[in-house]
């Protein structure tokens, strides 16, 4: 079994000095001087559950609102705009809202159609859908969250897919008390805030979007699937794809703890696809939930935010040096898929990759049996 310990990422700071003769070390110093750029392959929308549809933006939604710094136009005009939307509730529609499936949530056969589709390449390729790297990424900023992966080999990649035995399994104690919250409400209020400020050229279109993205990391190639909410009209390509999130409204100029939180896990939603925008809508807690307030975050400008008004999180309350910041947090993945590949990309050998909350470890452990999800019996 191979291990990757949390407490890694205290060391992802300036200030630390990695030794050349320690092997974790040399992969800090190997993977974080690396710039992660990232690069858009395709992209396909989805108006059903059955049909993928290749290089088709029918499903990309455009954003209502105005976003940006626009020359020449008072910042007036975008409150103005805004103004039917602000008071909104968003809690209707919810009687007809059916939470999403597990495995219509994780499923890779759109991943799957899409590497048909791109170039490929004679060196292994990792491939997976951007909420499993996220998983891997946003481990420091939920410590706590137990969860499963498996790592398989198939032809020339290596396929990060949900743990169907073992995490399923973590998911259902997990979601035991689910039921009697109001955590599907909650779920739909960010859905609904997606419906009013966003607009499709053709009105009745209710299918997804997604963009197939990848970037490299130690010289091997990281392909993923992300499905898009929005996009800035005008702006092609990644630069104009736009995050909409929903969040409680404070009347506080200051960063809370639970904002600061939001704002760190949508900038590295965000930032895997080198997204430029992340837009927020601040619903007031009522019988209506109504939205309260819209804000446009530039995800250039998040880090700095945080630092300057945001109130500070860390890995362990007694560990200074274990603060969360954007920058960390992305040298924690590209630390985190460099072990991966190190360890495991040559082999033909599927893997699990569990991270185990007590020890606060990732472990990477050969599998014992012959993992065969059923979507490798539909491909060739």
């Amino acid at each position: 079994m191979k291990k990757f310990p949390l407490s890694i990422f205290s060391k992802l700071t300036n200030k630390y000095e990695p030794s050349s003769e320690n092997e974790l070390d040399e992969l800090i110093l190997q993977s974080t001087s690396e710039q992660l750029a990232s690069k858009e392959y395709m992209y396909f929308s989805k108006p059903d559950q059955k049909t993928f549809l290749p290089n088709d933006k029918q499903n990309l939604r455009n954003l209502r609102i105005p976003i940006g710094k626009e020359k020449g136009k008072k910042k007036k005009n975008t409150i103005n705009k805004q103004s039917t939307i602000i008071g909104s509730d968003l809690t209707i529609g919810f009687s007809d809202y059916r939470r999403p499936t597990e495995e219509e949530i994780y499923s890779l056969s759109d991943l799957l159609l899409a590497l048909d589709k791109i170039e490929k390449r004679d060196s292994i390729t990792i491939a997976s859908l951007r909420r499993n790297l996220l998983l891997l990424m946003l481990i420091p900023l939920n410590p706590s969250k137990e969860f499963s992966l498996n790592i398989i080999r198939w032809e020339n990649y290596l396929i990060i897919d949900k743990d169907w035995t073992t995490d399923s399994l973590i998911s259902q104690i997990n979601n035991l008390n689910l039921e009697n919250s109001d955590t599907d409400l909650l779920s739909y209020t960010g859905f609904r805030f997606e419906d009013l400020v966003t607009e499709n050229e053709e009105e009745d279109s209710q299918g997804n979007f997604y963009t197939v993205t990848g970037h490299d990391i130690s010289g091997t190639s990281v392909v993923f699937t992300a499905e898009i909410d929005a996009s800035v009209k005008g702006k092609d390509g990644l630069s104009g794809y736009v995050e909409l999130k929903s969040h409680r409204y404070s009347k506080n100029s200051t960063i809370d703890l639970k904002l600061s939180r939001k704002l760190l896990s949508s900038w590295c939603q965000t930032r895997l696809i080198s997204g430029k925008y992340v837009v927020i809508g601040f619903r007031k807690k009522s019988e209506t939930y109504n939205l309260a307030a819209i804000k446009t975050y530039d995800t250039n400008d998040i880090p700095n935010l945080l630092h300057s008004k945001g109130q500070p999180v860390y890995v362990s309350m007694d560990d200074k040096d274990s603060q969360i910041t954007c920058q960390k947090l992305l040298k924690w993945y590209q630390c985190v898929m460099a072990w991966i590949i190190q360890e495991i990309g040559s082999s033909q050998t599927s893997h699990t990759l569990m991270y185990d909350p007590e020890s606060r470890e990732l472990k990477l452990t050969p599998s014992t049996e012959n993992i065969r999800p059923s979507w490798m019996n539909t491909t060739n």
